[in-house]
C-alpha cells in the first residue's frame, strides 16, 4: 500500500509540474 501511495504522488507531481510547464497561469 505504502509503494502504491508513493507511486501515485509521484505521478501527481509529474502531472502538476508538466500542467504548470504547458499552462504557466500563476
Amino acid at each position: 500500500m505504502h509503494l502504491i501511495n508513493t507511486a501515485i504522488d509521484g505521478t501527481l507531481d509529474l502531472i502538476c509540474i508538466l500542467f504548470f510547464l504547458f499552462f504557466p497561469m500563476k
